[in-house]
């Protein structure tokens, strides 16, 4: 649809810019102390960002299909710091690592951790996992991630090299 950015990367632009920034705010905003000057400044702050990262989405849908879609250095980069942040979110551990490597013409980036993901974690709640996926589908590669055993975890997206 001509103007209009596709689902999937506006949502992702949204989970991971504006939603992270208020999702800070509202933490802040909805504790138990009060707030210091710096503390509200930096709320401010982070409010303005949001609102401009939100106003900046919108000129990119109406730009149509020439907008940015970053490449797969933004997805690799995207990819690992959500495999950082569910690790941290999710399974608690004491250590995460990443590596990556071509092979032929496959790009290999994984995420590990030696956490275990609760039995309480929903499933299908990893929105940005899900939409880094769907970019990579659309580029011709994949994410998958499993559990490493009963102590670690595993994130792997494999996408063709440019």
């Amino acid at each position: 649809m001509t103007g209009v950015l596709p689902d999937t990367r506006l949502a992702r632009a949204l989970h991971d810019g504006v939603a992270q920034r208020l999702a800070g705010v509202a933490a802040a905003l909805g504790s138990a102390r009060d707030l210091s000057a710096s503390d509200r400044a930096r709320c401010a702050a982070e409010l303005s960002a949001a609102i401009t990262e939100l106003r900046e989405l919108i000129e990119q849908g109406a730009g149509g299909p020439d907008a940015p879609a970053g490449g797969l250095e933004r997805l690799i980069s995207d990819f690992v710091v959500e495999g950082i942040r569910n690790a941290e979110k999710h399974a608690h551990p004491h250590l995460i690592a990443f590596s990556g490597y071509v092979a032929k013409d496959r790009i290999h980036v994984e995420v590990l951790n030696d956490g275990v993901l609760p039995a309480t974690s929903a499933e299908g709640t990893h929105v940005g996992l899900r939409l880094i996926g769907d970019e990579a589908a659309r580029q011709g590669g994949t994410v998958a991630a499993e559990p490493l055993g009963p102590d670690g975890w595993s994130t792997r997206l494999t996408i063709p090299r440019e």
